[in-house]
């Protein structure tokens, strides 16, 4: 038997409620020792035991002569008549302190004493243990970790008491912490939640659980498409309400909790053949590519060594704009396609001539550029590639970050003539990548803002044309940008964009929409109105939220600014712990990174 700790914060909260409650509920998963802690902090009362799985005790008197009755394993008392009972019970007898310990959530049926203060809940990550819990358990079962082992020992077991009480007594007599001892006490978590949790579900609940176990965040559809089972929402409802194995993620998605889904993944390397496994991922890369998700699609077809699928998907992804193309989160997948088959595919070429130049290996650019050239050199107006293969190098000559913008006025000309060509395919254009500029938006076009006027009246027809829905509201606010970055007046030309806004947003693209916005916003700062823009950045972000989540993370940049300048430092901090890219330094492409340039101009 293990020497029993408690945490003294858990103490006083125990002791809290006992003084101002008449139920104190414990409710957290297996293994957190809620038995072991009522009875420790319940030793110097008279306790009356009962379990749920045996709710005969409900048809008897109320149990006299004790401080408290403790009732172990709510969740199996199904019921309605037996919950109606124990109601009843906490109701009418005022004098008793009823000590409740449940794997599963508080159900509703007590929440009325929750409302009116009677009930006192206590939840996993009060019974965690603390440093100094974990240190003082540890000495007291014959443990002498050094500080350098007890620093790991809290990484490793999150203080979950189930691990540690497994390791106090494989590290009694000096053994050191080692690797070996950490895949032992695995091992015994393990077969622990198999006999004790799992074994217990339904078949069609444990094959459930299996199937979404590899995925960090779910929602109903996911598990669903996966599982092929309609009921799937009865049995995410089973695990919700009767264990506290699953935790909300958002408003629509679920996490499990972390050990347990550990334990899962080690449960479907048991159960499961490695086709079954790679079934899994395959049903999952489609619920991700159907939802535009191409990183986590990619990502589920790799590990079930569809090929096919990760090129396919990997020629489609390059035949968009880089700035809604995601080639950073899809750059190890396309480094690792063969140069062979990237020789076959035009699309293929062209993405990683923009990926590379993106990555700043410009040689590397290059190199697929005029790979892409030889492609065209031997084809024939007549030839089905021809339209396709001439379109996307245009599209580079005007698109890849290495080209000047001096050259641009010249190459725009000669893609309009392309453009009204019928016979030829050309990819679409974004001018921000997802940026609140045009100036500084995919490629930098600062040099063209000396003669903004003039290139205005020359080349906003066929720059329109080329962009297409991107060209709707795109003149304007260029050259209102171009007066707002020389410091001149732009206020005429912010009115005409702002009364332009609806029709951008009905027939436009976001990215035009993300531009005007971030400039009204930039002219509101500079006029002393933070507030009032970041206002205007907030409810962008509500009505982005939905279909335009790819903008958020600039967004949410732009606001940190915003923050800083309003004097709202925790929000900055808590941006900048949890959403700031990376030191740029550490990889090139991060230089290129639209969050990065968002945040520091």
């Amino acid at each position: 038997m293990n020497e029993v700790v408690i945490k003294p914060s858990l103490r006083e909260q125990f002791l809290q409620g006992w003084a101002q409650c008449r139920v104190i509920f414990f409710s957290a998963p297996c293994g957190f020792g809620k038995s072991t802690a009522a009875t420790a902090l319940l030793g110097n009362h008279k306790t009356c035991v009962f379990s749920a799985e045996d709710p005969e005790f409900l048809r008897e008197p109320v149990p006299k002569n004790v401080d408290a009755i403790v009732i172990d394993s709510l969740p199996a008392l199904k019921d309605p008549e037996d919950q109606q009972t124990l109601c009843a019970w906490i109701r009418e007898n005022p004098e008793l302190h009823f000590v409740i310990l449940s794997r599963g959530v508080l159900p509703g049926w007590l929440m009325p004493f929750r409302f009116t203060g009677l009930l006192q809940l206590i939840e996993a990550r009060d019974l965690l243990f603390d440093r100094d819990t974990v240190r003082v358990f540890l000495e007291k079962n014959g443990c002498t970790p050094t500080e350098a082992e007890l620093n790991v020992i809290i990484h490793d077991s999150l203080g979950y008491p189930l691990a540690l009480t497994a390791l106090s007594r494989l590290m009694q007599n000096g053994q050191p912490y080692t690797p070996e001892i950490v895949g032992i006490v695995q091992q015994e978590i393990y077969h622990y939640f198999e006999d004790n949790i799992f074994n217990r579900f339904s078949m069609p609940l444990r094959r459930m659980l299996l199937n979404i176990a590899p995925f960090d965040t779910f929602d109903a559809e996911l598990a669903q498409m996966i599982s092929g089972d309609s009921h799937i929402n009865e049995l995410i409802s089973i695990v919700r309400h009767d264990t506290t194995m699953l935790l909300n993620a958002d408003a629509q998605k679920y996490r499990f909790w972390s050990f347990f889904q550990q334990f899962l993944m080690w449960e479907l390397r048991q159960v499961y053949t490695p086709q079954e496994q790679a079934a899994v991922y395959s049903r999952a890369g489609l619920y991700y590519e159907l939802h535009e998700d191409y990183e986590h699609a990619l990502e589920c077809y790799s590990r079930c060594k569809d090929h096919r699928r990760v090129s396919e998907m990997l020629i489609r992804n390059a035949e968009q704009h880089p700035g809604v193309g995601h080639y950073y989160e899809m750059e190890k997948y396309y480094y690792a396609i063969p140069k062979e088959e990237i020789l076959r595919s035009p699309s293929l070429m062209c993405g990683m001539s923009m990926l590379t130049s993106l990555c700043m290996d410009y040689e590397a650019s290059e190199m697929w550029y005029s790979a892409l050239q030889e492609y065209a050199a031997p084809l024939k107006k007549t030839d089905t590639a021809y339209k396709e293969v001439r379109g996307k190098l245009a599209y580079l000559d005007i698109s890849l970050p290495q080209r000047s913008s001096k050259g641009i006025a010249e190459n725009i000309g000669n893609y309009f003539k392309i453009l009204t060509d019928k016979s030829l395919q050309t990819p679409t254009f974004s001018v921000t990548s997802m940026l609140p500029s045009l100036m500084n938006g995919g490629k930098d076009f600062c040099s063209w803002s000396k003669h903004d006027e003039l290139l205005y009246k020359t080349i906003r027809k066929p720059m329109e044309a080329i962009l297409g829905k991107d060209g709707i509201g795109f003149a304007d606010c260029a050259l209102c940008e171009s007066k707002f970055e020389k410091g001149e007046d732009n206020l005429p030309w912010l009115m005409t964009l702002v009364a332009q806004l609806p029709e951008i947003e009905r027939h436009g693209t976001p990215d035009m929409t993300f531009a005007i916005i971030g400039l009204m916003a930039r002219a509101q700062t500079k006029q002393g109105n933070a507030i009032m823009a970041l206002s205007s950045l907030d409810s962008l972000r509500t009505e982005f939220e939905e279909d335009n989540k790819r903008f958020l993370p600039n967004i949410d940049a732009m606001r940190c600014r915003l923050w800083l300048r309003t004097g709202e430092m925790e929000k900055a901090e808590q941006w900048y712990r949890t959403s700031a890219p990376p030191d740029h330094a550490a990889h090139p492409y991060h230089v290129a990174l639209p969050v990065y340039n968002a945040c520091h101009g």
